[in-house]
């Protein structure tokens, strides 16, 4: 992926001061460590597959003050990080944090980056000088930025030349309800299910279907992991009817049935997937029995059956065979 940062600006929202503290110079971005830094954020929120996709609706605050953001990122960035600012302030769920705001060219197209990075408690220690000996303390340190890419940042990818959005968030308990307050009050957008979201859909269906129709057969929930994770070896996409048939084989009827109840669920017929390897992120197949034993299996020893065999035992039980063991490491 090729990621190129031309401006950048962190403004300060800390719910804990009397008011936000807005930048008036842009980033050093020579700083190899906050080049990176913005970097790494930019491309999470580009290839995760928490990701999900979205449209501004017409009257969005954000998207009215985009419009020639190139040349007014300074202004623009301040009446957005106050908008923001306002709603977070009086909601106690949602944490305070400074917003970063980026332009960048990835893999040739225009983006604004808007991340959210949200303080988290951490302890640091403390040099006490006031005796006559020196002492160390540790301490609670209440404003903490998160590491690069971590999981409890929040933020958006627009692409500025089709205005399309990337949006990673998190949801918080506002007037009794949980909401996702980023993309529904903040951005005011309409979103899809993200990847990871469909993934779950499309094995959560496989159970329900497979209890209709298969007497719950584990075999043919471990097909469609199994399909998941070869069509997006393959192509770097999922398209869903590849799904279905590797899985339920000639049964049109299930196939069918199969399809319709995930694309009820939000789910596109076909998902494209970035970054290197996409796949690697279902390489496991993770099996429990009813007696407490859990098995985790890379998907590339489950297609083998070399190396892994279940048996359909006269009883109905079912056995596991795990031959050519090099060796048993304890965990």
């Amino acid at each position: 992926m090729d990621i190129q940062i031309d401006k950048a600006i962190l403004h300060i929202l800390d719910k804990n001061a009397a008011m936000p503290v807005f930048s008036e110079n842009f980033m050093d971005l020579t700083d190899d460590s906050t080049y990176k830094f913005i970097m790494n954020n930019i491309k999470k929120m580009y290839d995760d597959t928490t990701t999900r996709s979205g449209r501004f609706k017409q009257d969005s605050y954000v998207l009215s003050q985009i419009v020639n953001v190139k040349e007014t990122l300074m202004e623009s960035s301040r009446s957005i990080a106050e908008f923001l600012y306002k709603f977070v302030n009086n909601q106690d769920a949602i944490p305070g944090g400074d917003l970063l705001f980026a332009l960048a060219k990835v893999n040739d197209s225009n983006y604004l980056a808007i991340v959210k990075l949200n303080y988290k408690e951490g302890y640091t220690h403390s040099v006490d000088y006031s005796g006559e000996q020196v002492t160390n303390k540790i301490m609670l340190h209440r404003v903490m930025l998160s590491a690069e890419s971590a999981s409890n940042n929040e933020g958006v990818l627009i692409n500025l030349d089709n205005k399309s959005l990337r949006i990673l968030e998190k949801s918080y308990l506002i007037d009794g309800d949980r909401k996702n307050y980023f993309s529904e009050i903040f951005l005011q957008c309409g979103t899809e299910i993200s990847k990871k979201e469909s993934i779950k859909v499309m094995n959560d269906v496989a159970k329900e279907i497979t209890k209709k129709y298969f007497d719950e057969d584990f075999k043919k929930i471990a097909e469609v992991k199994k399909s998941i994770y070869e069509d997006i070896e393959e192509s770097g996409s999922l398209k869903l009817e590849n799904v279905a048939r590797k899985a339920f084989g000639d049964i049109e009827e299930v196939q069918k049935e199969y399809i319709e109840e995930v694309k009820k669920a939000g789910v596109r017929p076909r998902i494209e997937f970035g970054g290197e390897e996409p796949e690697k992120k279902f390489s496991k197949y993770k099996i429990k029995t009813d007696n407490g034993i859990e098995l985790s299996l890379p998907m590339d020893i489950y297609k083998e059956k070399e190396a892994v065999e279940f048996i359909d035992n006269p009883d109905g039980t079912v056995s596991i065979l795990i031959r050519n063991v090099g060796k048993i490491l304890s965990k």
